[in-house]
Parts: structure tokens; sequence; C-alpha cells
């Protein structure tokens, strides 16, 4: 039981960030002579399967079944959750990256499909990385990117490789590594490492004593990095403090079955050949065709339909050899359903809905009419039921992207406080069905929107208050103007009568007449001096004019009264 001589300390974390849902998942055992931790990130859109945890928990099936440092095992137990994944996927394909670390307490095997990662540490100093399976790993490789880079760069969820893949599956598992006393290991999806580097983590473990210690750390540090949206993360802490030490004896035990393993293997795979290529010589034609199309059965009501589509191909070719038409049909019709449904699901991750759904409508169609499809192996309503939820997520995406373009095309019309309720309505929708792209692009916009709001909301608000202003002054300059004329009409009551009165009067509508003429450039007109309506009012034109005719009217009062002095002065 190396378990008694070994120290090992884990703690984890994982959270759902901003989104309703956490699909990524978490787990490990720690056994007698073996230990296995498993951090994995689901890929898809589906609201019903949580497809991490299924890939998850499908491994640790085998494993727990049969504990093993085997890579050959190990090989056998991630493919079976790739066929698991793929035999649960309805309305969409199931995907899911995954980082497993196997240790026997002295060494270490991790496995890598996808981008979640597993960081190695040793003397308090970055020891490595697990390598990505993704375009941004491989431009690392090539030179054109460093290694830090690649946790930004736009390509870093770009997969070359995944559980699930349509294109075939290849994971990369590593041979063992030695572990000594005081190692630590870090085990990451990328939500959490795309925005961490390694000396970040290098300083969080140096800080930190205890695994949930560094982890609260490392968490502080992410959370204050992030934007609005925050991914799925998962991080797990795996601090090795002793490990298992080997005796002599089990290194040579080790080393001699290597050797024999070296002498037996090729053997072994020789006679494997040898029997393999005489039971494909005995083998007829019919039985071939017959050995295809039950394969393509199978694989079909499995759900793994790139091995069904091979099968149907290689059981059209035997048929057609052998020269049997009703086969022929029935193969070609098979294969012709499956090859519309994989259509549909390429088209379907290139987000080219409007052809995934035709590709999809088109295989059911086909389906619905071709009664031999019901048989023993394979029922017609299961693969019917499952285009039909196919057709469903096609449909629901394009309502996304179409009320996506319907609040496009509001917010172009200027018609922003009709646009919110479209977009916030297709962001709803998207987050449901997971459609993380246009979820990003919703929210987006979304914030142009509130910004537009907040802006015509400022612009009403000026208006109100320069509306306001113009009415002040409006009154201001007609009360004055009122003034000037009971002035006017008593300067006009004196003229022939009392000069000094008349001249008086007069002279007070001058002085109102220049208070109105000045009334645009009062401090509390200043921001409406220049609008059209104050420089056209007709008042403020008009007491300028009035000014002239006043002063020319006392003038001509002064002269009457000096005339009028004169006239006295005679008599």
């Amino acid at each position: 039981m190396r378990k008694n001589s070994i120290e090992f300390k884990t703690g984890f974390t994982s959270e759902a960030g901003t989104y309703r849902t956490n699909k990524d998942f978490f787990a490990y055992t720690e056994l007698d002579d073996v230990a296995c931790y498993i951090a994995a990130d689901g890929l898809d859109s589906d609201e019903e399967v949580k497809s991490a945890e299924l890939a998850a928990n499908s491994f640790f099936e085998r494993f727990l079944e049969n504990p093993t440092m085997s890579r050959r095992k190990i090989k056998n137990y991630i493919m079976h959750v790739h066929k698991t994944l793929i035999a649960n996927s309805t309305s969409v394909r199931l995907k899911s990256s995954m980082i497993i670390m196997i240790t026997d307490y002295s060494n270490i095997i991790w496995v890598v499909s996808g981008n979640a990662r597993l960081y190695h540490f040793r003397n308090g100093g970055f020891s490595f990385r697990s390598k990505d399976q993704s375009v941004a790993q491989m431009m690392v490789d090539a030179g054109k990117i460093s290694d830090e880079e690649c946790n930004f760069h736009d390509e870093r969820n770009n997969l070359t490789n995944f559980i699930g893949h349509a294109k075939g599956f290849t994971p990369f598992i590593s041979k063992k590594f030695k572990l000594c006393d005081g190692d630590s290991v870090i085990l990451a999806t990328s939500g959490f490492w795309e925005n961490i580097d390694s000396l970040d983590l290098v300083e969080a473990l140096k800080e930190g004593k205890e695994p949930n210690e560094i982890i609260c750390g490392l968490e502080d540090l992410f959370l204050s990095r992030q934007n609005k949206v925050i991914n799925n993360y998962t991080l797990a802490v795996i601090l090795m403090n002793k490990v298992f030490k080997e005796g002599p004896r089990q290194d040579k035990r080790l080393k001699m079955a290597k050797k024999i393993a070296m002498v037996l293997v090729p053997v072994i795979i020789v006679a494997s050949i040898g029997l393999i290529v005489r039971n494909v010589k005995k083998k007829n034609l019919e039985k071939d065709a017959i050995a295809f199309e039950q394969d393509g059965d199978k694989n079909l009501k499995d759900k793994l339909y790139d091995q069904a589509e091979e099968a149907y191909a290689n059981a059209v070719k035997a048929v057609k050899a052998i020269n049997e038409k009703e086969s022929l049909e029935r193969v070609e019709t098979k294969h012709s359903i499956l090859k519309k449904v994989l259509e549909g699901d390429e088209q379907y991750d290139k987000q080219d809905f409007e052809n995934a759904k035709v590709s999809y409508t088109d295989a059911m169609g086909s389906l619905k009419f071709f009664s031999q499809y019901d048989n023993n192996v394979f029922s017609k309503e299961e693969l019917y039921n499952t285009l039909d939820k196919k057709i469903k997520n096609t449909k629901n995406c394009l309502d996304v992207k179409e009320q996506f373009s319907k609040g496009n095309k509001l917010f172009d019309d200027g018609k922003f406080k009709e646009s919110l309720p479209v977009y916030e309505a297709a962001l709803k929708k998207a987050e449901d069905i997971y459609y993380d792209d246009m979820v990003d692009k919703l929210e987006k916009k979304i914030e142009e929107v509130e910004k537009k709001l907040e802006e015509a909301k400022a612009a009403a608000a000026g208006q109100a208050k320069d509306k306001e202003l113009l009415t002040n002054f409006t009154k201001e300059v007609k009360d004055k103007w009122k003034e000037m004329e009971e002035f006017v009409k008593d300067a006009k009551a004196y003229e022939n009568k009392e000069y000094e009165k008349a001249i008086g009067r007069y002279e007070k509508a001058i002085e109102i007449c220049e208070i109105i003429v000045g009334l645009p450039n009062k401090d509390d007109y200043k921001d409406i001096k220049d609008k059209k309506e104050v420089k056209e009012m007709k008042e403020i034109t008009e007491a300028k004019k009035k000014q002239v005719e006043y002063g020319d009217k006392i003038i001509d009062l002064n002269k009457m009264k000096d005339e009028e002095k004169v006239a006295q002065g005679k008599q």
C-alpha cells in the first residue's frame, strides 16, 4: 500500500463564472497504489447532458474496474470515453476538452484531449506544462508565437483534437515522468489559464502552504483580471510533499518486465498480423457485404455516425461487386442518409445553420419513406427523433441570428430603445442554447445600446434645459418690451404739453431697448444666445431700430422746447 508512505494534498475549485450553468467538471480518486485526477471542459451547447461530467465519469468507470499505469489500457479507457460521448449525442454533438493525470505516487502519466492543461513545478520554479491540441499550440511549436502568447491568442480555443471530434480522435498520452519530494502539479481548464501565466502560478505556490490557500490567491488574481463575461473555469492544486520511493528489487522487476515485453510484443504483433491476413483471405464478397452493413447498423445505433458512414460506404462497394440490386438500394439509402446527417453536423459546427437545417431535413425525408430501415439492430424512430432534435436546435440558432439582425436594423435606424428588448430576448435564448459566439456579440451590442440611450437621455435633458431658458428669455424680452411701450405711450401724451416729461420718458424707453438688445449676452442665457429663435426674435431687432427712432424724437422735442422759449422771450 504505497499510499501509507506518501503525503499528497489536493484542493480544487470549479465555477460557472457569469454563466447560468457550469459545464466544467473536476474529480479525483486516491487509491492504495494509484491515483487519478481529471479536469474537463464541456465544449458543446447541449442543455440536458453535461459532457465534461459524462466524460470524466466514463473514464473513472473503466479506471476503477482496473486501476493501471499502462499506456495501452489508458488509451482504451479514453477511447471508451470518446465513444460514450458520441453515443449520447442526440440534439447536438457532445464535445469535451480533458486533462487526466494518473500516478503511482512515484511517477505520473498525463493524457491531453483538447486544451485543458497540466502544469508541473519543482524546487520552487516552473518545470513544464502539457501541450494543447490547438492551432495556437501549433504556432508555438513552429516558433511563430511565444508560449505565454498562446494564453491569449485568438486561436487558443481553435482545437485540432478533442473528445467527441467528428473527424477522428487522437489523444496525447505521455510517457512516465519521475516525481520528486516537494513537486507540485496544477490542472486547469482554458477558462482559467487564458488570464494567468506561469509566473503567477509560481508566486502563488510560494505564498501558499496549503492547496486551498494557493487556490484562493490564484482565484482572487484571476477574477481581478476578468471582463464583464467570465467563462466556466476549473483549477486544481496537488502538492506532492512526499512521494513513494521504489526499492532496488522493484526496479529490477520493472526492467525485467520491459525486456520480456520487448521480446513478446513483436512476436504477438507478427502472429496477430498473420492471423488477420489468413482470416481476410477466407472471407468472400458476400460475407464482406453483410459484415460491413451490420457494422454500419451497430455503429448507427451507438450514434458513431462517422464509423457508420464508412461501414456503409464499404458495404456499397461490396454489394456492387456481387451485383445484388435489392441489397444495393438498401445500403445506398442508408449511406445517403448518414452522409446528409454528417454534412449537417459539419455545417452546424461552422454555424451554417440554414444549410444544416436543409441537410437534416433531407435526411429526415429520406428516412421517413425508407421502410427497410426498421430492423432488430436499429429503430428508424430513434434516428428520426435524433434528427428532429437537431432540426429544432438549428432553428433556435437561426431564431437568435434573426433576432440579432432585427435588433441591428433598429439600431442602425436610430431606434435604440426599441432594439434593446430585441437584443435582450436574443441573448436569453442564446444563453439557454449555449450559443457562445452570439452571446459575446449580443452582450457587446447591448452595451452599445445602453451607451446610446444614456447619450440620448443626456441630450434630452439638455434640450429641456434649453427650452426652459428660451421660455424665460422670451418672457423677459416681452415684459421689457411692454414696459418700454408704456414709457413711449406716456411720452406721446406729453409731447405737446410738457417737453421735459416727454423727453424723460423717451430716454427711459431707450434704456429699456438697450437692455432688450443686451439680454442674449446675459450670463443666464449664454447657452442659448446662438440659437435661431434668439437671433431672429422680432423684439430684439425692433429694439435696435427704436433706439434710433426715440433718439430722433428727443432731438425734435429739444428743438421744440428751445423754439418755445425763444417765442416766450419775444413776448
